[in-house]
């Protein structure tokens, strides 16, 4: 029995090794599977913001020449001075998501200057008799820019069968305006409510009028504290490049030493955390 006993003992012993084992290699083919999944939704949501900003390229093209030039430049650059090629490096590893969000904000506020004209035409497409879906194809035909862009999109999605509500979720999505919210909220509730919608527009279009001069006014009270901040920014670069061409043997031990390119890195640093401050602070929400 005592003999028995150990060798079901062992069996048993081996039999978790097996399952530790095999729990162990569920659990690193489910990370792999996850790192895949979350990689894969960055990727999408690139090429969503790719199409958005109407770049026809794919994005394992954006992809590969980002990280080409990432590489490429920073190595081609080796034999200059160290500070100088992780600059070049940084800029090359921030710029193309920087560019991305600048066209992508760029793109929102040209949008949200449309809202007033694209809702004249929804409302007087409908005082005319016609559908919403009429009048949104009318934002498509005879409006330009994101506007009709995005309207255009919206009527081909329920066309082929999504829902205005899902398709309006998606455009709020890709947007992210308050104001388009704002007015893709209302139409929804009002078809389901019921009630007289151009009124409703038209109330939309009054409130919406009055944040963009909200936001102008706010703009030119901000606009001097901006420029100071750049001005100020850019001082350090201005001094540095003309104490270089007047005097460079001042300026030289930062390029040839490591203490200096230390502190060159350093400034450079600081002067893009004081840059981001700076736009905090004269980034005011309304």
């Amino acid at each position: 029995d005592r003999v028995m006993g150990l060798v079901d003992e062992e069996e048993r012993n081996k039999s978790d090794k097996k399952k530790g084992k095999l729990n162990l290699k569920i659990k690193k083919e489910k990370k792999k599977v996850s790192v895949f999944a979350t990689t894969h939704k960055k990727l999408q949501l690139l090429e969503e913001e790719l199409y958005n900003l109407g770049m026809k390229m794919p994005v394992q093209t954006f992809v590969t020449l980002w990280v080409a030039i990432t590489i490429g430049l920073p190595t081609m650059m080796l034999g200059v001075y160290i500070a100088i090629c992780i600059i070049v490096a940084l800029i090359a590893a921030f710029g193309p998501l920087l560019f991305i969000q600048k066209k992508k904000k760029k793109r929102k506020e040209t949008l949200e200057s449309q809202l007033i004209e694209g809702i004249t035409v929804i409302t007087n497409a409908l005082k005319a008799g016609h559908s919403f879906q009429t009048a949104m194809g009318n934002i498509a035909v005879d409006m330009e820019g994101p506007m009709a862009e995005e309207f255009g999109r919206v009527t081909r999605e329920t066309q082929r069968g999504m829902t205005l509500e899902a398709s309006f979720n998606s455009l709020c999505e890709r947007i992210g305006s308050d104001d388009l919210e704002m007015l893709c909220q209302t139409i929804l509730i009002q078809r389901k409510v019921g009630g007289n919608l151009t009124e409703v527009l038209d109330k939309i279009s009054e409130t919406i009028r009055n944040r963009l001069d909200l936001k102008e006014e706010i703009k030119t009270l901000t606009s001097s504290g901006k420029i100071s901040g750049y001005i100020i920014g850019a001082l350090p670069v201005i001094l540095l490049v003309l104490i270089s061409m007047i005097n460079p043997v001042y300026a030289r031990p930062l390029f040839n030493t490591v203490i200096g390119n230390i502190l060159l890195l350093i400034s450079v640093i600081l002067e893009v955390i004081g840059f981001i401050m700076i736009n905090k602070v004269v980034d005011i929400k309304y």
